[in-house]
């Protein structure tokens, strides 16, 4: 792709834009390529957003009345200073573009009002807004989005692991018992922990007794820690091997079931089909033994190639 061909946004004209596309959906009609009257002021707001308005438009709307009794009896100046001193000059607004004060920022030409400016019209009058507010940050995302419940995510329950060098992980062979050297219950999609499991006869379901912001992250993400080398060989890098108890494919909406105390089934043999991965591959299937008073994984299966997961 080549960049010059492609449209680019700032952060603030992304944020921009995303805020009118909001206030569309709550009803506020905005608009480009709308023409002013030839009373313009440009004012700022002291919450950051800087517009123009049409004076004789706006007294129009607040004393419709006076407007037409003596309107040539107005000046410019005049509906400026009246504008600027009153309490609430622009009522209406989107929440975001709420303010406590207005200041002139004197009066301006229909000239520097262009079609690729956005307008609105609120109670009293319409308004130009002039640039991107600074202090405008991203909204977030509304409640009228895309339905995601039906989608399919990757969940796996897995009992522990160990850290071996590459060395060893090539001389493992079926009916090897490979040592769990952190035996945690970890809830796994994507890569990433998403919380700690218990396991009773109906199935798994999600540890409600833990707090998930007091798991070890950094403990777990750094089992293989090394003194800095200049160049380590080949064989002696470290390779992460997971014990996956289970692993599901289940939709959004059932996750947060059991987010919720849901129970999902557990396989009854589950214990004698642990799938063994290396860095997040399947590599292995193996059997829960216990050597002595340690947990362990006694390989059954190799597979042939990466991520062959045939069971």
């Amino acid at each position: 792709m080549i960049r010059g061909n492609l449209r680019h946004y700032s952060s603030q004209e992304l944020a921009w834009r995303q805020h009118i596309l909001r206030w569309k959906s709550q009803g506020f009609v905005f608009q480009q390529g709308i023409k002013p009257g030839e009373t313009l002021l440009n004012f700022t707001s002291d919450t950051g957003w800087e517009g123009v308005i049409d004076l004789q438009a706006w007294f129009a709307g607040i004393m419709p009345e006076s407007a037409k009794m003596s309107g040539s009896c107005w000046s410019a100046q005049q509906l400026e200073e009246l504008f600027i001193n009153s309490s609430n000059p622009l009522e209406g607004l989107p929440e975001e573009l709420e303010y406590h004060q207005l200041a002139s920022k004197g009066l301006t030409s229909r000239s520097n009002i262009t079609d690729s400016m956005y307008s609105c019209q609120f109670q009293h009058a319409r308004v130009w807004f002039y640039g991107i507010p600074e202090n405008l940050a991203a909204p977030g995302y509304s409640t009228g989005g895309m339905a995601v419940g039906h989608l399919p995510v990757e969940i796996q329950f897995e009992v522990g692991h160990s850290i071996i060098s590459i060395s060893l992980l090539k001389r493992v062979s079926v009916g090897d018992v490979l040592l769990v050297n952190k035996t945690q219950n970890f809830i796994f999609s994507g890569g990433n922990i998403i919380g700690k499991f218990s396991r009773n006869e109906d199935g798994f379901m999600f540890d409600t007794e833990d707090d998930y912001t007091e798991i070890d992250f950094d403990d777990y993400e750094n089992d293989a820690e090394v003194e800095p080398q200049k160049l380590m060989p080949r064989d002696k890098i470290s390779v992460k091997l997971g014990f996956v108890l289970q692993q599901n494919r289940i939709a959004i909406d059932e996750l947060e079931s059991l987010y919720q105390g849901m129970v999902l089934p557990c396989d009854p043999d589950a214990e004698k089909n642990i799938t063994i991965t290396a860095n997040g591959v399947a590599i292995a299937r193996g059997e829960v033994v216990w050597i002595e008073d340690r947990l362990g994984v006694e390989v059954k299966e190799l597979y042939q190639e990466p991520g062959d997961d045939s069971r």
